[in-house]
Order: structure tokens, then C-alpha cells, then sequence
């Protein structure tokens, strides 16, 4: 996900992006996706921007460390290089409800 990043990291990150879905949407993954997918556009799909705006939120990184975060996730994600996550990429690395409705 980002360079380096180990396993408690990595869990780190997606408990933080839990909360942040959790408070924010009320554990709508699906509306939390929509949200993010078009704040700059209506592609969508979470561009770079969307996706560092979204790490902020949740309280992911720092002005430092975020922009890695950023870069490792559409690497990791972003299986057909587009340059942005769909939203089953998305749910792929966050959702950790996968097979619910919610």
C-alpha cells in the first residue's frame, strides 16, 4: 500500500478509514465512495486529489507522509492504471464489510 508500510500500519489505515465511514456516513461504504468519487468530478472514480482529501479526513498521515499513502494505495489498487480507484477497488482495500449490503 505505501512503500515500506508493514502489516499494523496497513491495519492502521483501514481501522482510521472505518471510523472516518462510520462517523462521517454512518457505515454507508457506498455513500462514502459516491462522496469522494465526486467532490472534484462526476466520473466516479477517486482520483489522487479525492484521495488525499479523503486520507485528511479520516485522519491518515500528515502533509508529509500522506501523499505516500496516497501513491501506495492507487499502486496497489488501481488494477486497470488509469490512474484512479473504481469503486470496486475501493471496496477491494477499505470495506471491511465485503458481502454485506452496507
Amino acid at each position: 500500500m505505501s512503500e515500506g508500510a508493514n502489516e499494523e500500519q496497513i491495519n492502521e489505515l483501514k481501522d482510521k478509514f472505518k471510523n472516518w465511514v462510520d462517523a462521517k456516513f454512518g457505515g454507508d461504504w457506498d455513500k462514502a465512495f459516491r462522496y469522494t468519487a465526486n467532490r472534484n468530478n462526476t466520473d466516479n472514480t477517486i482520483n489522487r486529489e479525492e484521495l488525499l482529501w479523503a486520507l485528511r479526513q479520516a485522519g491518515i498521515g500528515n502533509w508529509i507522509t500522506r501523499s505516500a499513502w496516497a501513491d501506495g494505495i492507487i499502486k496497489e489498487v488501481d488494477k486497470n492504471s488509469d490512474g484512479n480507484i473504481a469503486e470496486a477497488e475501493f471496496n477491494a482495500i477499505f470495506r471491511q464489510d465485503k458481502g454485506t449490503d452496507s
